[in-house]
C-alpha cells in the first residue's frame, strides 16, 4: 500500500505551541500511512495586487506544495472563537 502525501501548518508561530506538538503526535501515529510535509506559515500578508507571477516565492513554493499534496492538514489554536490572524 502507497502512502498518502500530506502538506501539514500549524496555525501557531510560538516555539512552544501545543498545535504543533499535537501535529507532530498526529505525524507520528500516521507514519505507516503518510508521508507528511510541514510547511511554514511565515509568509506575507495577503495581496491582491500581487498575483502569479508577482507573488512572492515563498507563497509560490507553498502553493506548489499544497497542488502536489494528496491531502492538506491544518492545526491550529482557538481565538475569540475563531481561528487566528496568523
Amino acid at each position: 500500500m502507497s502512502k498518502y502525501k500530506l502538506v501539514a501548518v500549524s496555525g501557531s508561530l510560538r516555539k512552544a505551541s501545543f498545535n504543533t506538538a499535537l501535529l507532530h503526535s498526529i505525524i507520528e501515529l500516521g507514519q505507516d500511512r503518510f508521508d507528511v510535509e510541514i510547511i511554514s506559515i511565515e509568509m506575507p500578508l495577503y495581496n491582491d495586487d500581487l498575483i502569479d507571477p508577482d507573488e512572492p516565492d515563498v507563497v509560490l513554493a507553498f502553493k506548489q506544495a499544497v497542488r502536489e499534496a494528496d491531502g492538506l492538514l491544518v492545526v491550529t489554536p482557538e481565538y475569540n472563537h475563531s481561528i487566528p490572524g496568523v
